[in-house]
């Protein structure tokens, strides 16, 4: 009779080991701190190396560890990304080739919760303002928002092409709920333009370095 196949890895030292398994498939042993984005990854088979690269920039943040790097390959990734508080560096093998495009949706980065980031190398485009519902003055850029004490290093990034609302910013917006919480931002040799509504930054609680 045949085995009905069952579909794993049989090494015992890789992360997706199945005892089990009587059909091998990439055997994943990437537990950072290097994570890698490919525009033919896969976020569901591979596991973030160099060899087996994920798909989504988020996944990669989801992933990692305080301290981390994220190494994204040229090409374009249709994300909305959310650091939720890990303090990791983001880079992007060369600016005008590896873009993050927001869809038109939401705010393409988001930068919060005492996060502490480098982000070094990207074309980040095509972002709408995001309204915080629970208090209608707060609202996101469109393209990169610095929030809630974190900390930001911006790094060759050209930010364009992107819709905040009123004064909030169309590039970038770095603010804080609070007073006690300020955050900071350090950004160089980048070109923030064609942001509309809003203008290319704005800062409220926030220190410039």
């Amino acid at each position: 009779s045949t085995d009905v196949p069952i579909v794993g890895c049989s090494t015992s030292e890789a992360s997706n080991y199945l005892p089990d398994a009587n059909t091998n498939i990439n055997c994943l042993y990437n537990e950072g701190p290097n994570w890698h984005v490919a525009v033919v990854g896969d976020d569901i088979n591979n596991d973030g190396s160099l060899e087996f690269p994920f798909l989504t920039i988020q996944q990669a943040i989801n992933s990692s560890s305080d301290d981390d790097t994220i190494h994204v390959s040229s090409g374009a990734y249709n994300e909305n990304i959310i650091l939720n508080g890990k303090s990791i560096s983001i880079i992007g093998e060369e600016r005008e080739a590896t873009v993050i495009d927001g869809g038109g949706d939401f705010t393409v980065v988001t930068i919060d919760s005492f996060a502490t980031v480098y982000i070094s190398g990207f074309t980040i485009r095509n972002g709408q303002f995001d309204e915080d519902i629970n208090s209608p003055y707060y609202q996101k850029a469109g393209g990169i928002s610095i929030l809630n004490g974190s900390n930001a290093t911006l790094n060759d990034l050209h930010i364009t092409e992107n819709i905040g609302l009123g004064y909030n910013g169309g590039g970038i917006n770095c603010s804080s709920n609070s007073s006690d919480d300020i955050s900071t931002i350090h950004l160089s040799n980048s070109l923030v333009d064609q942001n509309w509504e809003g203008g290319g930054i704005m800062f409220s609680s926030c220190t410039l370095l």
